[in-house]
């Protein structure tokens, strides 16, 4: 009666566990999107309930009545429960690569000692289907173990795990993968010295586990997570084909084959081998060779004011978070200043680089965790051929993703797809200083003609922006361009460098091309070239009574130019809040051309102006 007792809930345990493997299946399914990962993580949770829960009936049907036995194990998955609910909840998203580090740190070690237990724990000799299945369980979830530690120091940035170095790293690899290969070939041979074997095969796997990941650099971070995420999988299956359980089977399988295939395809995303991500350091011997010639050009600086400018013009915005962004915990900042662009009716999206921070799909946690529409974080390919077609491309944080040496052979970052940032007609790139990224060469990027750079913490820099944009929305008369509808703009005119008087009202006549103005009358001056004589070169190139006379004029020098064509058929107008200075050409009777002169905006067509 006994056995057919135990047999009968062996075929129930079977279908029970079959039914949380199809849990785990589903739930993968649905963390292929954002909006649905949490439903995923909350299907595959419950699979998981389900076959522990199973566990336990197996156990008692089968006499496990050790007392001592179910309360360490009841307080054991009492204590992991509460710490993972409170790790969880409390961790910052910013750390959220550390905690999954350490996720794999748990992982691999509870599969080691799983399949240890059932290597050394049994009467009888194991034969070798289990000694080869446990023994890979126990090398594969060592090395995981100490590897996720010391992945989790670094990218929690310990001191001594910063100054942790190791000569000769491809020596030490190929030593302790030797010494655990022999170690695990000699437990399946020599399975009467099993206790010896598996000791020696589990420190050499831990030791192993240290020198891989020692030398590899933060910016790789995301690939070996992805890496050792796998090697928790498959050494979880390992253990589950050793006790015999499906569940664990299957659950390892989905983990291990995802972790493997997202490490492959991020190691494509940097165009590097993924042998070559693993045996740490970047790139080959080129480097120095780009790092000697170097970038042609300068590096321009701006200020937080101008960014606002730019950005409250523009009619489409991207921004490019980067690793940068999570080290300033700035993506509420970077969220808020998005939302208060498209509440101005500014087009905003997010470029997401697969291998931009430190962990798979970084940027795309934290920008959620700020509360970004899902539909605004848009991939790599899908992003690129909208750069061309965007005003401002904000980059926070971002680097090697953003540099495009890649697009030119013999430089470390060549061939590594990038995005295509400098495309934009304008690029504002939010750095905290002037160093390098992680290929050790200079970002192209920083040097080129449309690109400025706004250096210092991004999380300070983008309060400082949305406060300027807040002050040109609120404290301005706004002017909204919409295709084909009219707006009045009022000017003021000065005659003899007497003070403001009212001059005549202007319609703005909106069209696709044009570039957005925003004043009140207080701020802009319209000012005849012919009236008095000789005031285009005096703001050009102004004299102290002529800045003092002339408010206008201050602090503008030489970015103020005149428009050709006669002086009776010229205007010149100077936004002085926005340092915006324009000259109105008039093109036919009443008619103006309103065209930007300072050196962000010079020569672009800004608006047409009708006199009312």
């Amino acid at each position: 009666m006994a056995t057919e007792t135990i047999g009968a809930i062996d075929i129930v345990a079977w279908f029970v566990y079959l039914f949380s493997a199809v849990m785990f299946v589903v739930g993968l399914h649905y963390m292929n999107s954002p909006k649905t990962a949490r439903k995923g993580n909350m299907i595959s949770a419950f699979g998981m309930v389900v076959a522990v829960l199973m566990a336990f009936i197996v156990l008692f049907a089968k006499g496990f009545i050790s007392t001592v036995a179910v309360v360490i194990l009841v307080v054991g998955i009492a204590i992991g429960a509460i710490a993972g609910v409170v790790s969880a909840k409390k961790v910052k998203m910013t750390d959220m690569p550390q905690l999954v580090s350490v996720f794999n740190t748990v992982g691999g070690g509870a599969a080691a000692l799983v399949a240890l237990n059932d290597i050394l724990t049994k009467a009888e000799t194991p034969d070798i289907v289990v000694l080869i299945t446990a023994g890979l369980g126990v090398v594969i979830g060592s090395v995981t173990f100490t590897g996720s530690l010391v992945a989790a120091g670094k990218l929690q940035g310990l001191k001594f795990m910063r100054k942790l170095t190791l000569p000769a790293k491809g020596v030490w690899n190929v030593v302790f993968i030797a010494l655990t290969l022999i170690a695990f070939v000699m437990l399946c041979v020599q399975p009467e010295q099993r206790l010896l074997w598996s000791v020696l095969a589990t420190v050499f796997a831990l030791c192993y586990g240290l020198v891989f990941v020692i030398p590899i650099g933060g910016a790789d971070m995301p690939v070996v997570i992805s890496v050792l995420n796998a090697c928790t999988g498959t050494a979880v299956a390992m253990s589950g084909l050793a006790i015999d359980n499906v569940a664990l089977i299957v659950a390892g399988a989905l983990v291990g084959s995802a972790g493997v295939t997202l490490s492959i395809l991020m190691a494509q995303a940097m165009n590097r081998p993924l042998l070559s991500v693993l045996a740490g350091g970047f790139g080959g011997g080129s480097s120095a060779a780009g790092d000697a010639e170097g970038p042609e050009g300068t590096m321009k600086e701006t200020t937080a004011d101008d960014v606002a400018v730019q950005l409250v013009y523009a009619e489409k915005v991207i921004f490019v978070p980067g690793f940068g962004l999570a080290q300033a915990q700035a993506q509420r900042e970077l969220a808020d200043l998005g939302e208060l662009l498209k509440g101005h009716g500014v087009e905003v999206s997010y470029a997401i680089h697969p291998v931009a921070g430190r962990m798979p799909g970084h940027m795309n946690v934290l920008l959620a965790e700020a509360n970004v529409p899902y539909e605004e974080l848009v991939d790599l390919d899908d992003i690129n051929p909208q750069f061309s077609s965007a005003n401002v491309a904000l980059v926070v944080g971002a680097n090697d993703v953003t540099n495009p040496a890649a697009r030119r052979p013999g430089t470390p970052v060549s061939g590594m797809p990038i995005l295509d940032v400098d495309m934009a007609q304008n690029v504002v790139v939010m750095k905290r200083g002037r160093g390098k990224g992680y290929a050790g060469i200079e970002n192209e990027l920083y040097f080129k003609d449309n690109s400025q750079m706004l250096f210092g913490d991004a999380k300070a820099g983008l309060q400082a922006v949305i406060a300027a944009v807040k002050e040109l929305i609120a404290s301005r008369h706004v002017i909204r361009v919409v295709e084909g509808s009219t707006y009045r703009v009022y000017a003021f005119a000065l005659h003899a460098l007497m003070p403001h008087t009212l001059c005549d009202q202007f319609e703005l006549i909106a069209s696709r091309h044009d570039i957005r103005w925003y004043g009140k009358r207080e701020d802009l001056n319209v000012v005849p070239l012919s009236i008095p004589a000789g005031l285009g070169s005096q703001i050009e190139h102004p004299r102290d009574e002529a800045a003092d006379a002339l408010p206008v004029a201050s602090g503008i020098g030489a970015r103020a130019h005149r428009m050709s064509g006669p002086d009776d058929q010229q205007l010149l107008a100077v936004d002085r809040r926005a340092r915006l200075v324009v000259g109105l050409h008039r093109a036919n009777g009443n008619e103006f051309v309103l065209r930007a002169l300072n050196e962000h905006h010079r020569h672009r067509r800004m608006a047409k102006l009708t006199q009312a």
